[in-house]
């Protein structure tokens, strides 16, 4: 057997590339999508790097199971696996999402972000034309406290009232003192930017405020946004975590439990026996016969963390597990 298996690797030199088994690799993957030659087509292309410090570059193929998301930098676990018969121009390998390791929002619109900072005006920008501002000593500051704005358009100072929330700027009527300036047209587009409502974002530590006159401000802070953005990009607490849907169904996650993988599973609540309330708190049945888990038994014993339980989870195999599960609501 072990001299035909020889006799076939040199008659087939890709018999042991076919052979070979799947290979676990990280990727971090960009927030947007680049522009890509593939198989001499034009398209778009995940930007993608192995550690954090190298270069990005173009990955033209599809990662099954993992969905982009413009605006989100991600680390994921995948599995490369190679193509047994690869066409001429086709992918040698295939891709598989293992697992989402990490989640980063590159674009964000905490209103936290704006406060407790003076924001310098570098550019404005109309219908993709740039207007240079930073000699201008223009600056904005947001209150978010008592939604107010003050700031100084290179000539003259305003502020008044603003409604500031996630993403979205209400401007109320603002007032200004009335110097007379050699040359006020950058100031005047600034003011006239700054009227109803306009939309802000924040990536690469530089402010955009898309105004509804279609004026688009770039500002850069004084004081680095590096650990307020961490603050706001901090992951919500992960584990094994179920909640009430107020539907007599309950939305699971599993992420402790390698069988579960990553995804959300919904159960349905089930009657207890007057046997089982002796021990049992919650009883919920899988609505999916595709899962792993078959069915969770939250129990009575308490916990020592507020809000965290005890559970046996029946696996579809019939097999049990002893797991601290946590209610989210």
């Amino acid at each position: 057997m072990k001299k035909l298996l020889f006799s076939l690797c040199l008659l087939y030199p890709g018999f042991a590339l076919f052979s070979q088994e799947p290979v676990l690799k990280e990727l971090i993957i960009g927030d947007s999508k680049i522009a890509c030659q593939y198989n001499n087509t034009i398209t778009s292309c995940l930007k993608v790097k192995h550690h954090p410090d190298s270069n990005w570059r173009e990955f033209p193929y599809t990662i099954e199971g993992f969905i982009f998301e413009p605006g989100v930098e991600v680390r994921i676990a995948i599995e490369e696996s190679p193509v047994l018969f690869p066409e001429d121009n086709g992918p040698k390998y295939t891709y598989k999402l293992v697992k989402v390791l990490e989640s980063r929002a590159t674009v964000l619109d905490n209103k936290k972000l704006l406060a407790a900072n003076r924001w310098k005006v570098i550019n404005l920008e109309m219908d993709r034309n740039i207007t240079p501002a930073r000699k201008s000593g223009a600056w904005i500051i947001f209150n978010t406290d008592s939604n107010t704005i003050s700031g100084f358009g290179g000539c003259n100072s305003f502020g008044g009232n603003t409604l500031i929330e996630n993403g979205v700027l209400q401007f109320g009527l603002l007032t200004n003192t009335l110097l007379a300036c050699a040359n006020s047209e950058l100031e005047g587009r600034i003011m006239e930017g700054l009227k109803g409502k306009a939309a802000f974002y924040i990536r690469n530590n530089m402010l955009f405020v898309v105004c509804e006159n279609h004026l688009i401000l770039h500002l850069r802070p004084e004081k680095k946004l590096d650990s307020l953005i961490r603050e706001v990009n901090k992951p919500t607490p992960r584990g094994n975590t179920f909640a009430d849907m107020q539907t007599g169904d309950y939305a699971v996650t599993l992420d402790d439990v390698k069988e579960a993988g990553n995804q959300q599973m919904v159960f349905s609540s089930v009657k207890l026996s007057e046997t089982e309330k002796k021990t049992i708190r919650i009883k919920l049945k899988n609505s999916s016969p595709s899962d792993p888990v078959s069915m969770i038994l939250i129990l009575s014993k308490p916990h020592k963390l507020k809000g965290h339980y005890y559970a046996t989870l029946v696996m579809v195999d019939g097999t049990r597990k002893t797991i601290v599960i946590r209610n989210v609501l």
